[in-house]
């Protein structure tokens, strides 16, 4: 089993791991020189071109082409925790793709209000909407994930699951969460939600406040803009979904 990560940019302190579980291999995937390499990491520096998001979300959803056996992807800033091991093994023995819940974000419109606020308008979310309802995506079955803690094997399911989910969001080239749940709809897979808080901590909580994300997206404030919003993709979706104000709380 591996877990890995994949840090795109000019971030050269990364948070610094104690423990390092003897049946995982580690591999850290950068594009920048890391001043403060440590522990069991294998360091490897990747390429990058124009376009440093896309070279991110590659290492991300296409799993299956970097490992031949089964994965744990964990956003740059996130810990595991020590004695995870036995239930990441347990929740790939259930299920070959498994990806962390979002805590309160849980439903499609709130991803876009979420969007609102860091990468998009009403405009641009109304046409992806679209195309969703243009290829038959049920909303109804939409979840929400936090895209950033995927553990995958590397099955035809999950190859399946990775390469619609690439080429979806090639399309738009936006936030990758959305873009996973139409493409374990479309491919016909279940997947597995689990709680991120149960396997990884935040670096923050290990006395690291000074690291954060890269940001690929500037933080805007197009909140003006919700209502009309919450009527355009309810009217495109067919349902009644309200703003979840928990998103500004997290937002501003």
């Amino acid at each position: 089993m591996i877990l890995y990560k994949c840090l795109i940019g000019n971030f050269p302190i990364i948070p610094e791991e104690h423990y390092f579980d003897p049946n995982i291999e580690y591999v850290f995937f950068h594009t920048h020189p890391i001043e403060n390499k440590h522990g069991k990491w294998n360091f490897i520096n990747i390429p990058i071109s124009d376009n440093p998001i896309q070279d991110q979300r590659k290492y991300k959803i296409l799993s299956h082409e970097l490992f031949n056996s089964p994965s744990i992807y964990v956003d740059f800033n996130y810990l595991l925790k020590p004695g995870s091991f036995n239930t990441i093994k347990s929740l790939l023995d259930k299920n070959s793709f498994n990806v962390a819940e979002h805590p309160f974000r849980k439903t499609y419109l709130d991803e876009l209000c979420d969007w609102m606020f860091c990468c998009s308008d009403d405009k641009e979310t109304t046409t992806i909407t679209r195309y969703l309802r243009y290829l038959g995506y049920d909303f109804n079955q939409h979840f929400c994930p936090l895209g950033g803690f995927l553990i995958r094997d590397t099955s035809n399911k999950t190859k399946q699951i990775n390469n619609y989910w690439w080429n979806i969001w090639n399309k738009f080239k936006k936030r990758d969460q959305l873009f996973l749940p139409p493409s374990v709809f479309f491919t016909k897979h279940n997947i597995n939600l689990f709680n991120v808080g149960d396997l990884f901590d935040h670096c923050g909580q290990q006395n690291n406040n000074n690291l954060s994300l890269p940001k690929f997206f500037q933080h805007k404030n197009n909140s003006a803009s919700i209502p009309s919003l919450v009527n355009k993709i309810n009217y495109i979706t067919n349902r009644k979904d309200i703003f979840n104000t928990g998103i500004i709380k997290h937002r501003i």
